[in-house]
């Protein structure tokens, strides 16, 4: 949680509304600078009891850290992490408890859920106002619920064709996974969640499909850290910290598993869908600027990163970023003709 005393209330009412009553509410606070903390507080009492607020000793700057220290702090069976401003349904942890349990499931995953268009004005939506939407995962989606292949190169494929998302919270996980096999959250300011789906895609037996929507995601640009207005400069810095931080923690942990040793295609699959995002992120800056001034741009990153390897990786970077910018140009021209 971080600044949002706006919604924050209405998160928790729709937690303190669920059907089933056995779980524990942590808050994990990130140095909020409003009256968050507060409204959570005003809150402690109507959940008799099931209720942590913790705080964090400085602001990390993104959701990662606070997310390690309430899976450490839990002590349920499962795990299920919200974004502080949204909602589930009242029939949501019923059915993701009898989902597991029915399957044995070490992960039930939401494909589809709703989505709206919220602000301050609105906190409970009517039905009729929601979209139903597939998160960032494409179809086909299932119909019943469906047990996912347990084979992990085929689950990576799957993965890598976006047909698995990767938002945490449309994702309900047995707590043992997590702590039994270390999977954590990278310190990133975005992005964090595709790692850690990719953790629990590498070390989950049963992965359960389900089709019935029960989160609803409140789009709210304004809270977002990735809709921060940033010059050209500050964007490409942002996104391109979050690739390289996010490649190295995903390298390191890719390297400690034996499939990946004996597989590395496998390994770059996974590196290379995870560039291949953050590579969207900047296309549209760099379709506005001339190669020699990303360069300039980049070279001021890397050399600051990378020491007397700056200049070098800045122009390996730029050139790699323009030959694939140039390709999904020309890929997009021929399929409209």
């Amino acid at each position: 949680m971080y600044n949002t005393e706006k919604y924050i209330g209405a998160c928790l009412t729709s937690l303190l509304n669920q059907t089933f009553k056995n779980f524990e509410v942590i808050v994990v606070d990130d140095c909020s600078t409003d009256n968050s903390c507060a409204v959570v507080e005003s809150f402690i009492p109507k959940f008799e009891g099931h209720l942590n607020l913790l705080r964090m000793k400085e602001n990390s700057g993104g959701p990662g850290i606070p997310s390690n220290k309430g899976v450490n702090f839990s002590r349920g069976q499962y795990i299920f992490i919200m974004d502080n401003d949204d909602l589930i349904l009242n029939t949501a942890f019923e059915t993701l408890y009898k989902m597991a349990e029915t399957f044995a499931a070490d992960i039930v995953y939401m494909e589809v859920g709703y989505k709206f268009n919220g602000d301050e004005n609105i906190m409970f939506p009517e039905r009729e106002n929601l979209q139903i939407m597939g998160w960032q995962g494409r179809g086909p989606f299932v119909d019943k619920p469906t047990l996912e292949t347990e084979n992990i190169a085929e689950r990576i494929e799957i993965f890598c064709q976006s047909r698995i998302g990767w938002p945490v919270w449309e994702k309900f996980f047995k707590r043992d996974l997590v702590i039994q096999n270390d999977i954590t959250f990278p310190n990133l300011k975005a992005s964090q969640d595709i790692v850690f789906t990719i953790q629990l895609l590498c070390y989950a037996e049963k992965f359960l499909r389900i089709p019935y929507p029960l989160y609803i995601y409140r789009r709210n640009n304004a809270n977002s850290i990735c809709a921060v207005k940033r010059s050209d400069e500050e964007s490409i810095k942002f996104w391109t910290d979050v690739n390289l931080q996010g490649l190295e923690f995903l390298a390191n942990f890719l390297e400690k598993i034996k499939f990946f040793n004996e597989n590395p295609q496998y390994k770059w699959a996974l590196l290379d869908f995870y560039d291949g995002i953050h590579f969207n992120q900047l296309r549209r800056i760099f379709s506005n600027m001339s190669p020699q001034k990303c360069y300039d741009i980049l070279q001021k990153i890397y050399t600051e990163r990378f020491g007397e390897y700056g200049n070098l990786i800045a122009y390996l970077c730029n050139s790699s970023n323009f030959s694939r910018f140039k390709w999904i140009t020309s890929m997009q021209y021929f399929s409209s003709i």
